[in-house]
């Protein structure tokens, strides 16, 4: 009997693809060179798949998933099908020039740190995004890293999704019990149950294959059965790099250790672990670069304007609570940067110059702070610490943990009508407590949003820019402030006005206001808004409402949005 995989050979046609010659195989399926309709790309045949998996919906449902994923350190999927004659899945994708990172090992031994170090932060941030995008990879290790020749391509890039799991799918095509992955780059939980998998995994396969990377050698490399791997790995810590290689820089050495923690619990986030190969970075010597934007809104001009002179930071704060490590400035502000506490987690600074030059700055500082602890939300991020140096005050709350808004719906396009609403009723409910506290935010609008992966693939916005160094930017001059503190003097309307132009911008891609004004709607703000005629005339009556001020409070937004979301009224 003929196999499926002597079906597929070179001189084969799979779909509207014609096999050049096989590049390699891996256990889910045979990687081949072929000639379609653009020109040259790298098929994937997944024989390994059940035959007719391909025509089964939940295949094509997980397969267009893959294709919203944009990045550079992603193989991008171009075209997904299923051979008609065999039933065989198969994912199309980018041809690239280079060799992996297992076959790079194999010839010339290990690398330096700073590549090592450098192969992380562009593997880390492809994660961020996949992650984002509710993509666990379950297989990361050597063979699945990819050097390209062309180093404008990127230093590394991550492939093979084939064994990803989209965590938003109710329905998978794993089997309970089955073992997914590549057993010595596997998370010990992993081994237990491929089903309850999530980003940690990755974060550990991820540690695993740059410490492979660094010391050329596996750590587990005796062990060829794999319930022994999974006796050692969950029974006993991995070894520090040092063990293995002395002279490994011991920043970068904590960095992997702290990936390669056996509980999913105590172990690393993505984002974690490169902050902390960023700062193993900045002990090398070389600079360290901004994270808080990805690279195709670093590179061009901010909306927001340029800043004439970044204020310098101190390397480390002393505050109230505790000692912070300062990296990275937010390029958009220069105000805002990332930063570690003493057990390397990550956190967000925000510098608020010259407060402290009048006792009333001081004095408004307080009261702010004072407020903003009052509030536990998980529509905003929370305050961990205070103080100042020298006149110069400073806020420490929980770090980004999700891509801006305005960045999100830029490269991954406008929301959908009924998902959006939900998402800004939950926001505008939990914004609520700010108005409760006495605070008026004042300035809602999408770049102050990150988006958060929740439960489901449901997306959660959360506010990180909570507007302390606006509203009490009066007080920074010598001579003080006669008013108040923004705060007080400042309508609450003006949040409700400023969540719903967000919301505009999340359906639409723009801000809803004709020119530069915000007292007018332009005639076609929300032409665009993925909904019925209905649906579009009710918003825009929402808004033409808020406007008027006749929309009181965050808590009324909320249940209006709840209500034109078919969702009825109870939380």
């Amino acid at each position: 009997m003929t196999s499926l995989k002597d079906k597929f050979i070179p001189g084969a046609k799979v779909g509207a693809y014609e096999l050049v010659r096989r590049l390699g195989a891996g256990g889910m399926g045979t990687v081949f060179e072929a000639r379609g309709p653009s020109g040259r790309v790298a098929v994937k045949v997944l024989t390994a798949y059940p035959v007719e998996s391909g025509r089964d919906p939940r295949f094509q449902r997980e397969a267009e998933a893959l294709r919203l994923l944009s990045h550079p350190g992603i193989v991008p999927v171009l075209d997904a099908g299923t051979d008609r004659a065999t039933g065989t899945p198969y994912l199309v994708m980018e041809l690239l020039e280079g060799d992996d990172l297992d076959s790079m090992l194999l010839r010339t031994g290990r690398f330096s740190p700073e590549i090592v170090i450098a192969i992380g932060l562009e593997i880390g941030a492809a994660l961020e995004h996949a992650h984002l995008h509710a993509f666990v990879h379950r297989d990361i290790k050597p063979a699945n890293v990819y050097l390209p020749r062309d180093l404008a391509r990127g230093r590394a890039i991550l492939c093979d999704f084939g064994l990803s799991k989209r965590t938003d799918l109710a329905a998978s095509l794993t089997e309970t019990g089955a073992l997914l992955g590549t057993p010595h780059y596997m998370s010990p939980e992993q081994f237990l149950d491929a089903k309850r998998v999530d980003a940690k995994s990755d974060v550990f396969g991820l540690s695993m294959t740059l410490l492979h990377a660094l010391v050329g050698i596996h750590p587990y490399e005796h062990l060829t059965d794999p319930s022994q791997l999974m006796l050692q790995l969950c029974t006993k810590p991995v070894p520090d790099a040092r063990e293995l290689l002395p002279s490994v820089p011991p920043a970068l050495a904590e960095a992997l250790a702290r990936g390669l923690v056996t509980d999913p619990r105590r172990r690393a986030s993505v984002a974690e672990l490169v902050a902390a190969l960023e700062v193993a970075r900045a002990d090398a010597g070389e600079p360290v670069r901004s994270r808080t934007k990805p690279p195709s809104t670093v590179a061009g001009p901010s909306r927001r304007g340029s800043v004439a002179r970044a204020p310098k930071a101190p390397k480390t704060l002393e505050l109230e609570q505790g000692t912070y490590r300062v990296l990275t400035r937010d390029a958009s502000t220069g105000l805002s940067f990332e930063g570690l506490d003493v057990d390397g987690r990550v956190v967000q600074i925000v510098k608020i110059p010259g407060i402290f030059r009048t006792d009333e700055g001081r004095a408004a500082f307080s009261e702010e702070v004072a407020a903003l602890c009052s509030v536990l939300s998980e529509s905003l991020v929370a305050v961990l610490d205070h103080g100042a140096v020298g006149d110069d005050s400073w806020l420490v709350t929980e770090p980004r943990d999700g891509q801006d808004l305005q960045s999100f719906v830029d490269e991954a396009g406008p929301w959908s009508y009924a998902p959006a609403l939900r998402a800004f009723s939950r926001a505008a409910r939990g914004l609520s407590a700010l108005a409760e506290a006495g605070v008026v935010h004042g300035s809602l609008r999408p770049e102050a949003f990150h988006v958060r992966a929740g439960a489901r693939g449901t997306k959660l916005l959360v506010l990180h820019d909570l507007g302390v160094g606006r509203r009490l930017a009066s007080f920074t001059t010598k001579s003080g402030a006669s008013s108040p503190p923004g705060r007080r003097s400042a309508d609450i309307r003006t949040d409700v006005v400023g969540v719903l132009a967000t919301l505009s911008y999340a359906l639409t891609g723009r801000l809803p206001f004709a020119g530069r004004s915000k007292g007018s709607i332009r005639a076609d703000a929300l032409a665009k808004v993925g909904g019925g005629a209905k649906e579009k005339a009710a918003l825009e009556a929402l808004l033409q409402r808020a406007m008027t001020g006749k929309i009181p409070s965050l808590v009324a937004l909320a249940t209006e949005l709840r209500l034109l979301g078919g969702e009825g009224t109870a939380y």
